[in-house]
């Protein structure tokens, strides 16, 4: 495909930014060359992030542009500069790669990365026996249940009725609803067995339940920040005099996630919950380019973001 074609491609595919001031300087800064001889030994930290995201990054602008250039433009790219995508990698993730490298650039999450992340089939190899067990066909599932089912990439919690089954006779339900879905109908399945977590109550809304998980965000190997899964609900667990500690994560089983998936991502979050019994799991891992911050503060996320990105 020409460049220019990609780009066109990649513009009406609503992937677009806005300019701001960048002044993160890297700790682990890398020379670059433009494959003509030129060699870059500073390159900067440059936010990308999809046109029609901006109230969802509202709370996030600010410490965005105080630590990374954020761009409206691929053209805007210098060779050198460490390309951090947000909410910008589909649908094109592999064409977004080649204009940014094209560019003399990079994305210190690439395509390969998003891929591992975006489909549970590729990393739950190697979290197993951290994270539920999974099966990827119907036939191919063990037990009576419960169950917990999803797409390789998405759930909808937000009706929970229609994810969680009770028992074998209940999954063929639950499938049934997942295959009418128009988002997780796209997806391959995923029946996982369902561990009951620590619970402090159940969304009145959705029936969803509200449990004792946090998002924990990873950059080059280090957990950088953590914050309760279901922020939402931090004030009205507040009144039943509940506020969840992400410090309460034993650090061994974080470094077990870290070992595990290796140099298969540079950038993700791994969502990790205390079971009934009392135990720690993964419930998923996800790509942090793509993950909301629940309860994460920005500032403090992104100013250890753009220390670590090399």
């Amino acid at each position: 495909m020409l460049a220019a074609d990609r780009a066109s491609l990649l513009k009406t595919s609503g992937i677009i930014t806005v300019m701001g001031a960048g002044r993160g300087k890297n700790k682990r800064l890398q020379n670059f060359s433009d494959g003509g001889g030129h060699e870059f030994r500073e390159g900067r930290n440059v936010l990308y992030f999809r046109h029609g995201y901006e109230r969802q990054l509202e709370s996030e602008l600010a410490a965005l542009r105080d630590r990374f250039v954020v761009t409206d433009s691929l053209d805007e790219l210098r060779p050198g500069d460490r390309v951090l995508c947000r909410f910008s990698m589909l649908p094109f993730s592999e064409l977004l790669q080649e204009e940014v490298e094209s560019r003399g650039a990079r994305l210190v999450h690439d395509n390969a990365a998003h891929a591992y992340l975006a489909d549970m089939r590729r990393w739950y190899e190697d979290l197993r026996g951290l994270t539920p067990e999974t099966w990827f066909a119907p036939e191919d599932v063990v037990g009576d249940g419960p169950f917990f089912v999803k797409g390789v990439t998405n759930s909808n919690k937000a009706d929970w009725a229609s994810c969680f089954a009770d028992d074998r006779e209940d999954l063929a339900r639950v499938l049934a609803a997942t295959a009418s879905d128009s988002l997780l109908s796209q997806q391959p399945v995923c029946i996982r067995q369902f561990v009951p977590l620590k619970t402090y109550g159940a969304n009145s809304e959705t029936g969803a339940p509200i449990t004792e998980e946090f998002r924990c965000f990873i950059v080059a190997g280090e957990v950088v920040s953590k914050g309760y899964y279901w922020s939402e609900q931090l004030s009205q667990l507040a009144k039943q005099g509940v506020v969840p500690d992400p410090e309460s994560i034993p650090e061994d089983f974080l470094q077990k996630i870290v070992a595990r998936v290796g140099d298969q991502a540079e950038y993700y979050v791994a969502d990790v919950a205390r079971t009934a019994a009392g135990e720690w799991l993964v419930v998923e891992l996800n790509d942090a380019t793509s993950s909301g911050l629940a309860g994460n503060e920005p500032a403090a996320l992104y100013s250890r973001v753009a220390s670590l990105l090399a």
